[in-house]
């Protein structure tokens, strides 16, 4: 008679394994990359979109002013249109960002540099060039990396 409960081997859900809905999602997927929309595309598309028509809306205000042919509500409604324009197409530039644009990820050194004091100083500098030069070492470690071997601050 078989055991109910508890650990069974090769039982349960399988590593990897996908449900109904999962390959849906992915089967709608790799349609609409197959169609070449994908959600950045879109996204582009739209920020171009809005972009191109605040440029238009842009020009023509500005032909407007020049030709005194505009009354002051017209101006004003197509200053309105075009910061919506514009307000639309930084709403879609800051979306796809990221896709374009990565995140450079945190990278932190942990570099000990040893600098011998006495060296700076018996080398014949006075002591106020020694210690401004202890201190950007310290600030600065590449100094470390261009001071030749003959250098009082190299080991």
């Amino acid at each position: 008679m078989g055991t109910f409960g508890g650990y069974q081997p090769n039982a349960g859900r399988k590593k990897g394994g996908i449900n109904a809905r999962t390959a849906a999602l992915r089967n709608i997927a790799d349609e609409a990359l197959a169609a070449g929309i994908t959600p950045l595309e879109v996204m582009l598309q739209n920020m171009r979109f809005y972009h191109s028509e605040a440029e238009t809306i842009l020009a023509e205000l500005l032909k407007g002013l020049a030709e005194h042919n505009k009354t002051p509500e017209q101006l004003i409604s197509a200053m309105k249109e075009l910061g919506a324009f514009k307000e639309k197409a930084q709403r879609c530039a800051v979306d796809a960002a990221p896709f374009l644009h990565p995140h450079l990820s945190a990278v932190s050194v942990n570099a000990k540099i040893k600098v011998d004091r006495s060296l700076l100083i018996e080398d014949g500098t006075s002591v106020d060039q020694a210690a401004s030069l202890y201190l950007a070492t310290i600030n600065d470690p590449e100094m470390l990396l261009l001071a030749d071997a003959s250098s009082p601050i190299a080991e």
